[in-house]
């Protein structure tokens, strides 16, 4: 009985040293440079992240503010920030980009127009800290050429540490899911894997048309495996 439980023990210790190492990996930071722009990531504790950025600028870093998902650009004036450009000519929809594209891979692709546009090289990405890691990852794919200079900076009124705030549950699956995001980036950035996830999103696309529900179809797929490749005809969802 002593050994089971030493080995719970063991096995519990041990998901939570790794759970800590996959929080702790997630918060990449750069030190600020001073940059042309700071690009703003919406998402929750957006005036956090909206107030890590103004204090940027503040601080002399930046004299711009670039919010893909509004597609706006910030400039200041008499001392404030104040709103001096939409760009209605870039698109700002799932529509326009593939059904797998992820939403802050569609941020940063806008971004990257919005800086070309107004000639912009660098620029601070700030987000919330849990999320730097996955920006920076798919920036390396997007500003693959090193005219671009970038530095990623995670929202300083949203940094939790390592406390007991981030073994909460909903802290837990927002960690798992940064995860599954960036695996998820991995696919389907390559030609086979953009196959897949255009794959998978029509199954996912026809379950809901269907009304059916597409985990519950993915997993059966999964667990009947032999039957559905001898008549793949009757596992249409």
């Amino acid at each position: 009985m002593k050994k089971v439980l030493s080995s719970i023990i063991a096995v519990i210790v041990c998901l939570l040293v790794f759970y800590v190492f996959a929080f702790s990996y997630l918060n990449y930071c750069d030190k600020p440079e001073k940059s042309e722009t700071v690009v703003l990531f919406i998402g929750p504790g957006y005036h956090e992240r909206l107030k890590e950025a103004e204090k940027l600028i503040e601080n002399g870093y930046a004299k711009t503010l670039v919010i893909p998902a509004y597609r706006e650009l910030f400039t200041i004036v008499d001392g404030s920030l104040k709103k001096s450009r939409i760009f209605h000519n870039i698109p700002f929809n799932r529509k326009a980009y593939k059904r797998y594209f992820e939403n802050t891979h569609i941020e940063e692709l806008t971004a990257k127009q919005m800086m070309d546009t107004v000639g912009y090289t660098s620029a601070i990405f700030v987000s919330a800290p849990y999320h730097m890691r996955r920006i920076r990852i798919i920036s390396a794919s997007i500003f693959s050429t090193p005219n671009y200079r970038l530095a990623f900076i995670g929202s300083r009124y949203l940094q939790h540490g390592i406390s007991l705030s981030v073994f909460k549950w909903s802290f837990m699956k927002r960690v798992c899911m940064e995860y599954v995001k960036i695996c998820w980036f991995f696919i389907y950035k390559t030609e086979h894997g953009a196959m897949i996830g255009d794959l998978f999103m029509s199954l996912i696309h026809t379950c809901n048309l269907s009304g059916t529900n597409p985990f519950d179809y993915l997993t059966a797929l999964l667990e009947h495996a032999s039957e559905l490749s001898e008549s793949p005809d009757k596992w249409m969802p």
